[in-house]
């Protein structure tokens, strides 16, 4: 028996032929292709595991090294989310106070428009 998801969201293969759980992750998936295609981004990896703290893992769904002006490379993180449930936005809030190792991409929208809505910078933990 097919088991639906419980947002509505639809197993989908992007144009390269990955396996996404959703039309809009399918979809960034495509765009963050064309990025690297230009140079901006590379290396891009498909779910990557981040811990957090307190022994709280995430799945983020892309990780992937973004130039940067001065032509060095920063790993940054990539989500997209169609919606916010409260276990998302308790690790959002760990990401923006600290916990996240770099920059966070918060994709929304739909899948013939998705939008970089935020890049979520975390807060430097100061050292006492």
């Amino acid at each position: 028996m097919f088991r639906k998801n419980k947002y509505g969201a639809r197993k989908t293969k992007c144009a390269l032929g990955h396996n996404h759980p959703s039309a809009l992750e399918a979809s960034v998936c495509q765009t963050l292709q064309l990025r690297q295609r230009a140079g901006d981004i590379k290396n891009i990896k498909y779910i990557a595991t981040v811990h957090l703290a307190f022994g709280i893992r995430w799945k983020v769904d892309f990780s992937f090294e973004q130039r940067q002006k001065d032509d060095t490379w920063v790993m940054t993180w990539c989500e997209a989310k169609g919606f916010n449930t409260a276990d998302f936005k308790i690790k959002l809030k760990m990401w923006r106070e600290g916990a996240g190792p770099g920059p966070l991409e918060l994709w929304k929208g739909n899948a013939r428009a998705p939008k970089l809505v935020e890049i979520i910078i975390p807060k430097q933990i100061k050292e006492s």
